[in-house]
């Protein structure tokens, strides 16, 4: 279990605390699981496609602050597009037990592969992003 939480997770856990509360978001969206009682609020500003600013605020375990903390590391000045591209890269990677990931911002979740039941804690953020671009 220690695996899970490595200094990767913990790092991109701790990115997500930094965001700031956004004064007038254009998207908004709060997503729970039922299975462990993760909770992840998301408020977005956007010029456009483009992402402005990006805040997430989580109740839960360090695997969905560190879902949470990839969005958020990598969503200013990204289009939706790029977003989705990152959570479909995440989910599939998550799916596949075979994949090894060259790339730096997917490989801090290797350990989870193999805990399918905390998959979802890790792509909750991406859940609310996506239903609060669907809402507007």
């Amino acid at each position: 279990m220690d695996e899970l939480y490595q200094s990767q997770i913990l790092s991109l856990a701790r990115q997500v605390r930094q965001s700031e509360a956004i004064a007038h978001p254009t998207h908004l969206a709060r997503v729970k699981n039922p299975v462990c009682g993760d909770e992840i609020s998301l408020s977005i500003k956007m010029t456009g496609t483009v992402i402005d600013a990006l805040h997430v605020a989580v109740e839960g375990c360090a695997l969905c602050e560190a879902g949470a903390g990839l969005l958020y590391t990598q969503a200013q000045g990204a289009d939706k597009a790029t977003i989705q591209s990152l959570s479909d890269a995440l989910s599939a990677f998550l799916r596949d037990a075979e994949q090894v990931s060259d790339d730096n911002v997917l490989a801090p979740f290797t350990p989870i592969k193999d805990v399918k039941m905390r998959h979802k804690c890790v792509t909750l953020a991406f859940t609310a992003f996506d239903k609060a671009y669907q809402a507007q």
